[in-house]
């Protein structure tokens, strides 16, 4: 599986600008691959490799994103005007975070958005 996991990654690099994260995620895998049983099914493998990919997203991306969220929206005043230039999800969050859970009130200018 290793072998396989290689050329596809290999593709996607080829693809997109190979980042931390991503290099991340295929130590991850490698290691998950190495720890395979060469007994086991197919299907278990894959179990095996499905599963530590959905801790590694729960654990290392989902979590830290709602850590760093509720940080940031701890940075936020009362009458501050934040400004943003584009959309990202992890600001989002933290502006989310600060107005519902943390009930402030502030102002938003976003410089050069997207479409969406």
């Amino acid at each position: 599986m290793t072998k396989y996991f290689s050329r596809h990654f290999d593709y996607l690099t080829k693809c997109r600008i190979h980042n931390n994260a991503m290099g991340n995620v295929a130590r991850m895998i490698k290691n998950v691959l190495n720890t395979c049983d060469d007994r086991a099914s197919d299907q278990e493998n894959k179990a095996l490799v499905i599963n530590s990919l959905s801790e590694y997203l729960h654990e290392r991306i989902i979590l830290s994103a709602k850590l760093i969220a509720k940080e940031a929206a701890s940075k936020i005043n009362d009458g501050d005007v934040i400004l943003t230039y584009g959309r990202s999800n992890l600001i989002e969050k933290a502006i989310i975070e600060a107005y519902m859970q943390q009930k402030k009130k502030f102002s938003i200018i976003i410089v050069d958005g997207r479409p969406l």
